[in-house]
């Protein structure tokens, strides 16, 4: 997918505003996607969810820095859904992380950027 100069100033200035509540972020993040889909719990049972968090902002923060350069950009996303894959994460639990992000108090700050944003979706993660 490709984004216009607006839509990339769009993302940068949303993810400036997130990015300074990063911590309340990811908890509110997490928080929500459990109430939205419990299943998901299950796949941090083992997982410390304070690193787990500074690891979710830590690669939107990676994403929307590389967002001009797909061509690098799209291979790590890749490689990160594949081992997603490996973890048990299933073709549903990418809806109920979608709606996790757009809830709650980031998410009027994500609606924002995403109303121009292209309504295309980019390929799902490969499973091997």
């Amino acid at each position: 997918m490709t984004l216009t100069p607006e839509q990339e100033r769009l993302v940068r200035s949303t993810w400036e505003t997130v990015a300074k509540i990063q911590d309340d972020a990811a908890r509110l993040f997490y928080g929500r996607l459990f109430e939205i889909d419990p299943s998901t719990r299950a796949l941090f049972a083992s997982v410390d969810m304070a690193k787990q968090g500074e690891k979710f902002m830590r690669t939107i923060t990676t994403t929307v820095a590389k967002l001009e350069c797909p061509d690098i950009l799209l291979p790590g996303l890749e490689a990160l859904g594949r081992r997603h894959a490996g973890y048990g994460t299933k073709e549903g639990h990418y809806e109920s992380v979608g709606a996790a992000l757009f809830c709650g108090r980031w998410g009027k700050f994500w609606a924002r950027s995403s109303r121009t944003m292209p309504k295309k979706r980019g390929p799902r993660p490969t499973r091997r």
